[in-house]
Formats: C-alpha cells, structure tokens, sequence
C-alpha cells in the first residue's frame, strides 16, 4: 500500500483480504454512544442503512434505566385465587431474572417469568392462591438486567385479599313477609339445592333447602328461589355446603 503524505492511520485489527462475496464489510459493534465504546468486526454481510449486527447505541450518560409495571392493586375474597401481570424492559439491555423482594407470604408468588432482549418486555404473574389468609399485602417485584454491571427495576402489586362473607341462614334471606329482607346483597348460605327450574332447557333458578329445616317464623321448611347465575346449578342438586349467592325478589 503506498503511504499517503501528511496522513496517519491506525490498525483496527481486522481486514478484508479482497476476495469476500459482494455485500461483506468490517464493522463496528459493541453497545455505546462514542466510538470507544464499540470494536472493529468482520468480514461480515453488510447492514446498509441499519446499525451494525450486535451494534446497540446509547443516549449520552450511561445506559438507559430499566422499567418496570405492575397492575396498582389486586384484590379477591379468602379462598378464591386470583392473578396479575407484571413486566419490565430496558432500552439498551435484557431483563435476565425477577423475583419477589418484599416480606413472603404464604401462598403468594411470583411465576412463568419470561425473560427479554434488548427493548423487549420481559413478563410473570403475581399468583394468589386460596388459601391466602385475609389480610393487606404490597407485593413489591424486582426486575434484573442482564448488562454490567446489573440494574433493576421494582414495581408494587397492592394485593388485598378479604375476608368472606360470614354464613347467612336461608331462614334469614327467605325473611317473613313476601320479599327477602336481604334483597341486593351479596350472600353465601349453606343449603341443599332440591330444585331446578328451567326454561328452554336452561337453568333460570333453583331452589335451596335449609339443613335440619329450621322454619322462617311460619311452621314450614325455610328455603329460597335463587336465580342462576354463571355458576353451573345442574351439577349441584342435593348439593350441601356454602354456596354464594345474590338475594333477588321473589
């Protein structure tokens, strides 16, 4: 190679012998905002008005911070399970791992994590099973990237688990007169369904049958026509144990 007067150059350490396929070029890659930040590659196939393969720039300062999102609030009745998503990504750096950094509790926990590339949303599920006790929980989660060094990302899933509505008898909804004194309240009795009723073969109501048969005050079995709702009735005739429902007029 003749040498150019008044110029310098600097070896990159890498070089095209001239005998590459058309469409091969050297080039840069790394992650970075300067040119310091990134090394000289190649042979390899030409990137034409793209960044370079495995070439990942970044915004002057440092690396971009992870993010994460968790839903605000999750709430659900003691002995019914529930779940929320969460996620995270970082512009410039995978999310590697994700855990559950604050106080454990039974029957709470973090699952199907998922990781991701560079910009892409890594994802898991905040599980609450049923036999969470009753209680307030802030499930804070904690996203890690895969860069070095390590970043993380927290977000708070404010899980409140109540407790159930206590036993209601089927006396007490039925009531005395001819509407339940219970009418629009969210209720759950312990009964036998002895009765479905039907209309173009679908289950419209069904009737449930106090245990023991205490009376309602008039000298006769207490029991009480409920509409069906999206619980499927047909599979619990003679049925005995607590049942929710909603008190409707009759």
């Amino acid at each position: 190679m003749d040498r150019l007067t008044g110029c310098s150059a600097t070896d990159i350490g890498v070089a095209e012998a001239g005998t590459e396929p058309v469409g091969q070029s050297l080039q840069l890659t790394g992650t970075g905002s300067v040119y310091g930040d990134f090394t000289w590659t190649g042979p390899v196939a030409a990137t034409k008005g793209t960044a370079n393969t495995d070439q990942t720039f970044q915004a002057p300062g440092g690396p971009a911070a992870p993010v994460a999102t968790c839903s605000s609030a999750l709430t659900t009745t003691a002995g019914t399970a529930t779940s929320a998503p969460v996620s995270a990504q970082d512009a410039d750096s995978g999310i590697a791992a994700a855990a559950i950094s604050s106080t454990p509790t039974a029957g709470i926990a973090l699952e199907g994590f998922a990781p991701s590339e560079a910009g892409q949303p890594a994802t898991a599920t905040v599980t609450v099973a049923s036999s969470t006790a009753a209680e307030d929980y802030p499930v804070e989660v904690t996203f890690t990237t895969d860069g070095s060094p390590a970043q993380t990302a927290t977000c708070t899933v404010d899980v409140t688990v109540q407790a159930p509505a206590p036993l209601a008898l089927i006396s007490a909804v039925q009531g005395s007169g001819a509407t339940s004194p219970r009418v629009g309240e969210g209720l759950m009795v312990e009964a036998v369904v002895t009765t479905l009723k039907t209309r173009n073969d679908a289950v419209v109501s069904y009737f449930l049958q106090h245990l023991g048969h205490p009376d309602g005050g008039r000298g006769e079995p207490a029991g009480r026509d409920l509409r069906a709702g999206r619980r499927d009735v047909r599979e619990r005739r003679g049925h005995a144990g607590p049942d929710p429902g909603r008190a409707h007029r009759q």
